[in-house]
């Protein structure tokens, strides 16, 4: 009887760790480049509709863009040049003022606005440590903390 408990025990948690053989989420490598989830987010967007809702931290309220307003995301993605992404500032809020939400199909990115400078991006699920970006010599019209201001206040 012993032998047969041992054997099913043995058994149940050699089919647990089967559930785990994905490697997409089993990736112990180096983040590939610093801006590796921006162009991830780029490509998903470009080629498929997606919804960007913002959501504000100092009041908890979270409000959707108006579609015609999705193109300042993809017009911001294009905007960026190899300066623009940075590594993590030493001096970054612990919180972020907005966040966006991208919504594409299946798949959930966040953008953290943190100041009128600096922004995270990251997929809702990812393994690696955010892109940081510096919208330093971003147009003003592209600027997410622009954006972010402009949903809330029309």
């Amino acid at each position: 009887m012993k032998k047969l408990l041992s054997l099913t025990l043995i058994l149940i948690i050699s089919l647990t760790f089967i559930g785990c053989s994905d490697s997409q989420y089993i990736n112990l490598k180096k983040k590939p480049s610093n801006h590796y989830y921006t162009e991830e987010l780029y490509k998903l967007i470009s080629n498929n509709k997606f919804e960007i809702s913002a959501f504000d931290t100092d009041v908890y309220k979270e409000l959707p863009a108006k579609e015609e307003d999705d193109k300042v995301l993809i017009d911001f993605i294009k905007s960026l040049k190899n300066d623009n992404f940075i590594k993590k500032p030493a001096n970054l809020p612990e919180k972020p003022k907005y966040k966006l939400f991208i919504k594409i199909s299946d798949d959930k990115y966040v953008i953290n606005v943190y100041d009128e400078n600096v922004v995270s991006v990251f997929p809702w699920d990812g393994v690696f440590e955010e892109d940081y970006l510096s919208m330093d010599n971003i147009p003003l019209a592209y600027r997410l903390d622009s954006f972010c201001k402009y949903v809330f206040n029309k």
